[in-house]
């Protein structure tokens, strides 16, 4: 991107080709699809077949198109590649993994407070086991149990929970009950970045109440 890349930029005097646009649009799906299944389950080899089939091989800024099309084809050509491996020994090894997150959550009785994708499994009085979705389900659904009045006990068995926010550079989240890992740019805008906190499952609720009253961005929350 800063040598060739550039060069052909230049070359195009800017101009966006139709590679450039079907590129972002393929990094656009990869960016969706990270949200709710593994990386390597991304369609890296259609994505290849589209650039060729669904482009010109001639037309303006030919020296830009023909370089975009060979560096999209040779990085994701590795990355389905990559991908297929890493598939077939996840298999291998864990076999066909369960796409449902269980937790422990103590609060209102009444089923009706459950968002729809979230599912009880057992009760004992205001005790529940409840399931859902793992990956952007699992993120988007937590924050509605914790609205809707539930406090968590444990997350697969686990004690501790590990989730990011988005802040303005100066918060640091130090009022959150949380330990601050680290920290890293958001690239899409200077003016903020990336907060990686570590918390007890039983302060979850807490966090997320209160980084939505200081105008902090809950952005994940990572499952097992």
């Amino acid at each position: 991107e800063k040598s060739m890349g550039r060069l052909t930029r230049w070359l195009a005097d800017g101009e966006d080709t139709p590679e450039d646009i079907l590129i972002a649009q393929a990094h656009r799906a990869y960016s969706d699809l990270i949200f709710d299944k593994a990386w390597y389950e991304f369609d890296f080899g259609g994505w290849i077949g589209r650039i060729w089939r669904e482009t010109d091989f001639f037309g303006d800024n030919f020296m830009r198109k023909l370089e975009r099309k060979l560096s999209f084809t040779m990085e994701f050509g590795f990355k389905e590649l990559y991908a297929r491996m890493i598939g077939a020994a996840s298999k291998a090894t864990y076999g066909e993994q369960e796409q449902l997150i269980y937790f422990t959550a103590t609060g209102p009785a009444a089923i009706n407070v459950l968002p729809p994708p979230v599912s009880r499994v057992a009760s004992e009085a205001d005790r529940h086991l409840l399931s859902v979705q793992r990956w952007g389900p699992f993120t988007e659904n937590l924050p509605k149990l914790a609205q809707a009045g539930f406090d968590f006990e444990d997350i697969s068995g686990n004690g501790r929970i590990v989730v990011s926010l988005i802040a303005d550079k100066k918060e640091l989240g130090s009022a959150l009950p949380a330990t601050l890992l680290f920290t890293s740019r958001v690239l899409s805008n200077d003016a903020q970045h990336r907060l990686v906190m570590m918390l007890k499952v039983m302060d979850l609720r807490d966090l997320i109440v209160m980084a939505g009253d200081g105008g902090l961005r809950l952005e994940h929350i990572y499952d097992y």
